[in-house]
């Protein structure tokens, strides 16, 4: 599904309104009502971020002494991980430029979650709550990619299977985990 942010200025009238949705409607697109602001601060995060992260991983393994090494070792995880630092230069720039402050805005957002997660990594006795978060993160993510986008309401959280698919490919332990979080969430969620 293709998502199209649009922004109706102050004197557009009704009819000038549901031609443009209308239009983007018939191209298969789902129009988003949003204002400049709000757009800018959205797309820094989910577009112009992933660039920058991109370009910043590849910059340090780049200029790195042992990047003959490392070049021969990057497979296909690091190739699709950075993949937009081949984003065109000007392009980049004037991206970064534009929309500097929702940029850095997500750039220390996601510094913190970088300091987050080497805390996580460099607590020796933190390993049930490292297999937590690797669990929340991937279980949300295919959420994601299998098109659960926008707000969910509590009561429309996916629910996990008893037994099923989950258990086949994630193997019982970690299936059982993550039915544990869901379950944590739901009496966290009760008691509030």
């Amino acid at each position: 599904m293709v998502v199209g942010a649009v922004e109706v200025a102050g004197l557009a009238s009704q009819a000038a309104v549901e031609t443009v949705t209308g239009f983007a409607a018939g191209l298969g697109a789902k129009p988003m009502f949003m204002d400049p602001e709000e757009h800018d601060a959205y797309v820094a995060a989910v577009s112009h971020l992933p660039m920058l992260a991109a370009g910043a991983l590849f910059r340090l393994t780049r200029d790195s002494e042992a990047w003959p090494e490392l070049s021969m070792l990057a497979s296909s995880g690091f190739r699709d991980t950075t993949r937009l630092a081949g984003t065109d230069e000007q392009m980049a720039h004037d991206i970064a430029l534009t929309n500097r402050d929702q940029v850095v805005h997500w750039l220390q957002r996601y510094r913190g979650a970088i300091y987050d997660l080497e805390d996580q990594l460099q607590n020796i006795e933190g390993d049930e709550e490292l297999l937590e978060w690797f669990a929340k993160l991937n279980f949300d993510y295919i959420g994601f990619r299998e098109g659960q986008i926008g707000r969910v309401e509590i009561d429309q959280q996916r629910e996990l299977p008893d037994i099923s698919i989950t258990d086949i490919f994630m193997g019982g332990a970690l299936a059982d985990r993550l039915r544990q979080l869901t379950e944590r969430a739901r009496d966290s969620e009760r008691r509030r």
